[in-house]
């Protein structure tokens, strides 16, 4: 009997750990990019239809049904990912997470990802601050 009680109190405590590595980093910075990238081709599509220009919002781009954010674009760690259009330029923006911790990094932070977009080209970043000012 004392086997059981000991087995079962192994894989509840195995199960805890894995629970609490899973709570503090449940995505990856790759799953992260594979949904920037998709998130990013609905907004060239959209650019397409509309001379180029970027939305306003992801909002706009839910609006027009290029996207469905009411029933995705969370990070793994429950915050939307944040979308910003150049305030200058509507053919550049920019997609991120501020990963883990939800606050912009000093160094580089594998879950804190940036994808910017500049007239058709797109750059990745693994810290905000990484991202030039001119984006």
């Amino acid at each position: 009997m004392k086997i059981w009680v000991l087995l079962g109190l192994a894989l509840l405590t195995a199960g805890a750990i894995k629970l609490l590595i899973l709570r503090e980093d449940p995505g990856s910075s790759s799953s992260v990019e594979s949904y920037l990238i998709e998130l990013s081709s609905r907004i060239e599509k959209y650019a397409d239809v509309h001379q180029g220009r970027y939305p306003d919002t992801l909002e706009e781009l839910d609006a027009t049904g290029f996207a469905n954010r009411s029933s995705e674009g969370r990070d793994p760690w429950g915050r939307f990912y944040i979308y910003e259009r150049h305030p200058s330029n509507a053919r550049k923006c920019r997609l991120y997470t501020f990963g883990v911790d939800g606050e912009p990094s000093t160094e580089r932070d594998p879950t804190e990802v940036v994808h910017y977009r500049i007239e058709g080209r797109s750059f990745w970043k693994h810290a905000y601050l990484d991202v030039p000012r001119e984006w």
